[in-house]
């Protein structure tokens, strides 16, 4: 083993392993801040300046695309000589607002909670991390502390086992480098740390490449908010205007029933109104 340490493609093997663990733990931190710390908090920025108009888009984008579904269905019924009934519109409608509910909360990054093994790993996996990181354990309030604390408890409370390793892995202490390894199994562990370097990076590219990190330069500039609120409400006028033009066609093609109908029966769903309690966290493009 003397003689290996000594060997210079032995030196340069450790070298590398340390640069891609360095290298990693980095894109860790990114990864972690972003989706953790940044996201949420433009998220909630969006929302105090556009969740009022972005509901109203979503609102009105729903009774178009029902409207829309509700128009073909009864094209078709009119095609095989169907007589209208307000039995029939009363089943189309129902089956327009099965194609289009209402959007559900996102549970993206919120896993359900473990149960039976997993849950006793992600128990141990939060002990590590109270053990490694609280001031009562540690005996000072560290920089991991302050930075990871809070995202620690709700990854605990919400079951993100994912999360907890992440972290965890962000704030061990590196070992001494182990003597022990061989040259063929420095070079596996150097093929593992450069693999996940490179899932790891795309994963960070995809999420700069989205929003809301997108708004992250522009979101605080007052004439970009001007210029997006005007984009919007040019939005749901124009989806109000498609709304206008399928109703018109429909009392052209079927007259008053279909007429009556409309206005009495509107194309909403009896949830519809749970769209704003669920709305910060829903995505705001799904029915776009």
């Amino acid at each position: 083993m003397s003689n290996l340490l000594q060997d210079p493609r032995y030196q340069n093997l450790r070298m590398k392993r340390d640069q891609l663990s360095a290298e990693l733990k980095v894109l860790l931190d990114e990864w972690c801040w972003i989706t953790n710390v940044l996201n949420p908090a433009l998220r909630r920025q969006y929302d105090h300046l556009f969740g009022a108009l972005e509901r109203q888009l979503q609102h009105y984008t729903l009774r178009y695309l029902r409207l829309q579904r509700f128009a073909e269905l009864l094209q078709q019924h009119l095609e095989r000589h169907t007589a209208i009934t307000a039995s029939l519109l009363q089943t189309l409608q129902r089956f327009a607002l099965q194609c289009y509910p209402d959007p559900q909360p996102s549970t993206t990054g919120e896993p359900p909670s473990p149960e039976g093994s997993s849950a006793e790993h992600h128990r141990q996996l939060y002990l590590e991390l109270v053990k490694r990181l609280h001031p009562d354990r540690t005996g000072v309030e560290s920089d991991a502390y302050r930075k990871y604390w809070n995202t620690v408890q709700s990854a605990y409370r919400d079951g993100n086992t994912a999360l907890l390793r992440t972290i965890l892995q962000l704030v061990e202490t590196p070992s001494l480098p182990d003597t022990t390894l061989s040259l063929e199994e420095l070079q596996t562990e150097i093929a593992t740390l450069e693999c996940r370097i490179a899932y790891l990076r795309k994963k960070v590219e995809q999420l700069k490449s989205d929003v809301p990190y997108r708004w992250k330069d522009c979101i605080n500039d007052p004439e970009w908010q001007q210029q997006h609120r005007i984009a919007l409400r040019e939005e749901i006028a124009e989806v109000k205007r498609r709304i206008v033009r399928i109703q018109q066609q429909l009392y052209q093609w079927f007259g008053d029933p279909v007429r009556e109908f409309l206005q009495s029966e509107d194309m909403e769903s009896q949830e519809a109104a749970s769209i704003q309690s669920q709305f910060v966290s829903t995505t705001y493009f799904r029915h776009r």
